[in-house]
């Protein structure tokens, strides 16, 4: 079997060791010229069929207002950030109507199969 791993953070780096151990071919596909620069910096992920399912989902804009400011929470935002955040932020809450967040899973889901 052969496996694609899409970036070099810590997840990204230790996943295919442990598969390559296991006897599966690996690719690691990294944009950037270094490891650990991209994703380990913001946060870590997985892309898989049975998790497709984007944050950015219908009603996320309500429930991050109720973590705003918690430091335990999912989606930590500091009140600092927001000013540097706003077009992300629009551009997150615009992708959580329900035909977005829709056509979004679907996408996820075919390239995570």
């Amino acid at each position: 079997m052969h496996v694609v791993v899409i970036g070099g953070g810590l997840l990204g780096l230790t996943t295919p060791l442990s598969l390559s151990r296991h006897g599966l071919t690996v690719t690691l596909l990294e944009q950037l010229s270094a490891s650990g620069r991209a994703t380990s910096f913001a946060r870590g992920g997985m892309l898989h069929a049975s998790q497709a399912n984007p944050w950015d989902e219908p009603g996320v804009f309500w429930h991050a207002l109720k973590m705003l400011g918690r430091e335990d929470a999912a989606l930590l935002v500091r009140f600092g950030a927001l000013p540097s955040l706003l077009g992300w932020g629009m551009r997150f809450v615009r992708n959580s109507r329900p035909d977005r967040y829709r056509q979004n899973v679907e996408k996820n889901t075919r390239l995570a199969g």
